[in-house]
């Protein structure tokens, strides 16, 4: 795992997924990590990552939302991560996570010359296999197994939208009981009726206080 890591992608969720594998696979060498998560619009300043732990534990600092880095007003934010992704600290971990580097240039450089650069790309609509197994790695998240009709059924509610299938999935896991297979039939049950608006969009309707669309 490099020190410094950009996840770029459209899709909120699947760039997620994507930062959840890495801190899985960064904890695998068991070193205890902390893992901080931030909104590049909520910082001033780039979170301490040179002190070294007393503890002897790692600490992985996530910030979503790079690409908005680009104004002025965040200059100073923006030039202290270009320096760090130049040069970062050799224990602890940055991911950035950014929908696309069109707007910041000059820390997507440094960070492909000193760390990694990750392009998570959405499957593309015919790629039916690529979302069947997105679908059953969501099932597998929430502990639970389905078989490949219900991979179907789920794929044919949900259409292609990794939030929706994410919906779903948490939906159909938590409707039916645990220790058996899923099937086709539990995901007719269980999403008779539901739209398909994803879970992102509900909550962009809640933030900008507009229950009706929420609704």
């Amino acid at each position: 795992m490099p020190q410094v890591l950009l996840v770029v992608g459209a899709d909120p969720l699947l760039c997620e997924r994507e930062v959840e594998r890495r801190l899985a696979a960064i904890a695998e060498d068991g070193v205890p990590t902390q893992a901080q998560r931030y909104d590049a619009a909520e910082l001033d300043a780039l979170p301490d990552l040179r002190t070294a732990s007393l503890l002897g534990d790692r600490t992985c600092v996530v910030v979503r939302g790079v690409e908005a880095l680009s104004g002025e007003a965040n200059r100073p934010l923006r030039e202290q991560i270009e320096q760090y992704a130049a040069s970062p600290d050799p224990t602890n971990v940055l991911v950035l996570v950014a929908r696309s580097v069109g707007r910041i240039p000059t820390l997507a450089k440094a960070v492909s010359a000193h760390g990694e650069k990750v392009d998570v790309a959405v499957p593309a609509d015919h790629d039916e296999r690529r979302w069947e197994r997105l679908i059953t790695d969501e099932f597998a998240r929430a502990g639970r197994r389905a078989d490949p009709a219900a991979v179907t059924a789920v794929l044919g509610h949900a259409g292609h939208d990794a939030g929706v299938i994410a919906s779903q999935v948490a939906t159909i896991s938590h409707a039916t009981d645990a220790g058996r297979t899923i099937t086709a039939d539990d995901v007719e049950a269980v999403t008779a009726g539901q739209g398909r608006t994803s879970a992102f969009a509900v909550a962009d309707a809640i933030e900008r206080r507009d229950p009706g669309a929420a609704l």
